[in-house]
């Protein structure tokens, strides 16, 4: 206490350099242990089973460690001790653990696949997913995973390999029975195994994986746990982008109503991200399928869509672009969906969103919210009254003004389009338009993108209107 402040301050911190310098040496000592154990091929098997622990939870969540065991060869180390004690249960499950942590970072990722990892990982989960262990299991899925990451050649390989179809019989296995975290996990490998991969969207769809997802969803839409539902809304949402017989498959066996459930039941507490999930499946199973549109309709789907923007309105802006989306297609060519959104406020809803965000907010957000008023409105007199009533008209203006120069051509199109069916045969709307200074942006947009063609279509299509 009698030390000078920067002194003491000084003293703490060579205390700390010290304490850090510890376990560094600590730490490299370990990781020396770890790697002559798994180069020693005599070594007890059981020792090479506290090694691979070792390496699990030192390299976990920890770049550096991470990249020091991959220039020691660790993951060819722990590939190698996969495929040695084939049956040893303690081994298959740390050396399925060690490879998950390693593949958490990209270099991690690289090695894994490099030595094989993959290939083994399925290997072994094929082997387990029925008999178990679950820590096994849920190990082997947790690899899966973050090998496949964002790495489209670990998406093909594990493909190829079968680990679509391993993982759907996770589910299918334990969907009922549980534990709750492998079912969460399993959805997430499907989700991380089809993003961006339409061989793999094919292989599940094929292997039953739609109708296990539907099937997580509807045992758990009443009392979660949050991160299973998102997990499998999301790797529900990535099998239908783009497969239409993955959408035909979701209808086929109630994924609409079990995502309408979910959302209904969640949609005043729970987790945004999981909302955001939810209703970005919703999106995808809707999109141009007309029979699912009036399913979702039939089921409340717009009342809870509506909803989630009414109560998520402030953010996050991707749960708020996934709901409008979704609004947006559900209304497209569905007179009857459209008077069930002006029944629920949807209207007035999507206007407070615009207002929030539409200067500053997100492209995709923005874009999506004048879509789903330009859908709205299509054909649909009350609608209209309702976007003039809720000062829809100057918002859209504003919007436009805000970025008719460094817009995309994709959000004018839709901010042009909103204003073109917003102003259509009603004639206050066109007074608010005029006195809000939209002939004036419109043609600015105009002058601004020559070359766009469908947003000149759509501002002159506004302008006649005006």
């Amino acid at each position: 206490r009698d030390q000078p402040r920067s002194r003491g301050l000084g003293d703490v911190y060579k205390r700390q350099n010290a304490v850090d310098e510890r376990n560094r040496l600590m730490t490299d000592g370990a990781l020396r242990t770890v790697l002559d154990v798994l180069n020693d091929l005599a070594a007890d098997v059981g020792c090479v089973q506290e090694a691979l622990r070792a390496m699990r939870f030192l390299a976990r969540g920890s770049r550096e460690r991470i990249r020091a065991f991959a220039a020691q060869r660790a993951a060819e180390l722990a590939v190698s001790a996969l495929q040695r004690h084939v049956g040893r249960a303690g081994v298959e499950r740390w050396a399925c653990g060690a490879l998950l942590a390693l593949a958490w970072d990209d270099v991690g990722r690289a090695k894994c696949s490099a030595a094989g990892g993959v290939e083994a990982v399925v290997d072994t989960l094929r082997r387990r997913c029925a008999g178990g262990p679950v820590e096994l299991v849920d190990h082997a899925c947790s690899a899966l995973k973050n090998m496949a990451g964002s790495d489209a050649a670990n998406k093909a390989k594990a493909g190829v390999a079968g680990a679509v179809g391993a993982v759907v019989d996770v589910l299918r296995r334990y969907t009922a029975t549980g534990p709750t975290s492998l079912v969460t996990v399993a959805c997430g490998a499907l989700w991380s195994l089809t993003s961006s991969n339409a061989d793999n969207k094919v292989r599940c769809g094929a292997a039953g994986g739609v109708e296990a997802l539907v099937a997580v969803l509807s045992r758990h839409s009443v009392d979660g746990p949050a991160d299973v539902l998102e997990e499998a809304c999301g790797a529900l949402k990535n099998l239908t982008i783009g497969d239409n017989a993955n959408v035909n498959r979701s209808g086929a066996v109630g994924g609409v109503e079990a995502l309408v459930d979910v959302l209904r039941r969640h949609c005043a507490n729970g987790p945004a991200t999981m909302l955001g999930q939810a209703a970005g499946a919703l999106w995808s199973i809707i999109s141009d399928h007309d029979e699912n549109k009036t399913k979702c309709g039939a089921a409340g789907g717009v009342q809870v869509v509506v909803d989630v923007l009414r109560g998520y309105a402030g953010g996050p802006t991707k749960t708020l672009e996934q709901a409008c989306g979704a609004l947006k297609n559900l209304l497209i060519s569905h007179d009857v969906n459209r008077g069930r959104c002006s029944a629920a406020g949807g209207v007035e809803a999507m206007v407070v969103v615009l207002r929030r965000h539409g200067v500053g907010g997100p492209v995709a957000l923005v874009g999506q919210a004048c879509g789903a008023i330009w859908s709205m409105t299509s054909n649909h007199t009350s609608n209209k009254g309702r976007v003039g009533s809720a000062g829809g008209v100057e918002v859209l203006v504003g919007v436009l003004k805000s970025r008719c120069e460094t817009g995309t051509t994709w959000l004018l199109e839709q901010a042009c389009g909103a204003i073109w069916t917003v102003a259509g045969g009603h004639e206050s709307n066109k007074e608010k338009f005029r006195a809000a200074g939209a002939k004036d942006v419109l043609n600015q947009v105009i002058r601004t993108h020559p070359g766009a063609s469908r947003v000149l279509a759509n501002a002159r299509g506004a302008l006649r209107q005006l």
